[in-house]
């Protein structure tokens, strides 16, 4: 059994405020999940890390919006993904697709050029790489998110939600079915 903590804060715009934030809601959430004070730190790439087994935790931001997921389960060292950006018109959408993306990502935003075919890409690919822990850049070429068996292969699955013209994407371990909490 496991359980997926959401939440999310309209925030200010300056990084620092930001990331006060995003401290203050993982403690938010692991009062929610009934496990406050549970001690956890940033890693050396600055993914946050809990130091109890069976949780693991995730932080985004984008203009205006922090978002945080807490993952409780049963797995000893679970691993977790988020990003999030809102839903606009990007002006470079066609030229990042067409550097960084693989062949379904493409085929995805060429067949549909609204911005949530991007994003969904875009989101996807970030939370994958939080998951993984190594960061983007990584990820950014070699790993097409779109593609028909990618979470098979992986051993992932992808969760997408939208709020208030907001994509938020969640990276979780393949076979988790967490009963879902906004917090």
């Amino acid at each position: 059994m496991s359980a997926l903590y959401l939440a999310a804060r309209p925030a200010p715009v300056d990084a620092a405020l930001q990331s006060a934030l995003a401290h203050d809601l993982v403690d938010v959430l692991l009062a929610a999940a009934g496990r406050g004070g549970a001690a956890w730190h940033k890693d050396e790439n600055g993914r946050p890390v809990m130091a109890a087994t069976g949780l693991a935790v995730s932080i985004t931001h984008t203009t205006g919006w922090v978002f945080c997921a807490l993952l409780v389960t049963d797995d000893p060292a679970p691993r977790l993904g988020i990003d999030a950006e809102i839903l606009r018109p990007h002006p470079r959408a066609s030229k990042l697709a067409a550097r960084y993306f693989g062949p379904f990502e493409k085929e995805k935003v060429t067949a549909d050029p609204a911005p949530r075919a991007f994003f969904d890409c875009f989101t996807k690919k970030e939370a994958y790489a939080k998951y993984c822990g190594d960061g983007l850049s990584r990820h950014l070429k070699s790993d097409d998110t779109a593609a028909p068996d990618f979470e098979a292969t992986r051993g992932v699955r992808f969760l997408s939600v939208e709020r208030e013209s907001v994509l938020l994407a969640l990276c979780l371990p393949a076979g988790c079915e967490p009963d879902i909490y906004e917090v």
